[in-house]
């Protein structure tokens, strides 16, 4: 009985309510990228994302903060070489980073759950799209010189982020938390399945699903 009660204490000394306050704090998360467009003539699933943070709070309502994030793609299109059916993959990965105002809904909102926050994040910065072996051969196989203008070679695109990050505080200082968030990706020109040429008509986007860690000073 002693034990459990010592445990009980333990654990009760370790734990904090409303803990989003000022200071400095970093997250790692990784998950899953879903949607993205692709063309007609292939098939592209889920692929992997990581994001990774670091922000100040101004208080328990506002703050902001950096982010460098990571999304892969793998695409698949059936097609016919000298008469056999064939199948080509084309695996490509997208680079961003934003500036992001971090907003606090639980503290606005006065939720009154123990050891819970519930985060707004919303920002907006730049993004680029690689596709490896389609540039090596562009490259090697015809000779090409990229000419345009940023990151020779990557569909570059301006991104809008729009978010919510729930957080459980284990103590003062580390918190589990959840992401999900939609990338909005702007003046993209070129579906993920690169090889196949084929423009992308309007806006594109995807969502981002992960779960992770969250660290304060």
């Amino acid at each position: 009985m002693k034990k459990l009660l010592l445990l009980v204490i333990t654990i009760s000394s370790l734990s904090v309510s409303a803990q989003n306050d000022e200071g400095v704090f970093f997250d790692l998360n990784i998950g899953a990228r879903f949607a993205g467009t692709s063309s007609e003539f292939a098939d592209q699933g889920a692929g992997l994302n990581i994001t990774g943070a670091t922000g100040y709070m101004f208080s328990n309502i506002i703050g902001i903060r950096g982010v460098l994030g990571f999304d892969s793609f793998k695409t698949s299109t059936e097609g016919m070489a000298e008469g056999v059916a064939t199948t080509v993959e084309d695996k490509s990965y997208m680079l961003r980073g934003t500036l992001e105002a971090v907003l606090s809904i639980s503290q606005l909102a006065k939720f009154d759950v123990e050891n819970f926050d519930l985060n707004f994040h919303a920002g907006f910065g730049f993004a680029s799209h690689v596709n490896p072996s389609w540039k090596e051969y562009r490259l090697e196989e015809e000779g090409f010189e990229f000419e345009d203008p940023a990151l020779k070679g990557n569909d570059d695109m301006v991104n809008v982020v729009f978010g919510l990050t729930p957080k459980y505080h284990i103590n003062e200082n580390i918190s589990i938390i959840a992401d999900f968030s939609y990338v909005m990706l702007m003046m993209k020109d070129f579906t993920n399945d690169r090889f196949n040429n084929v423009a992308v008509d309007g806006l594109d986007g995807v969502v981002n699903a992960s779960v992770g860690i969250s660290y304060r000073l």
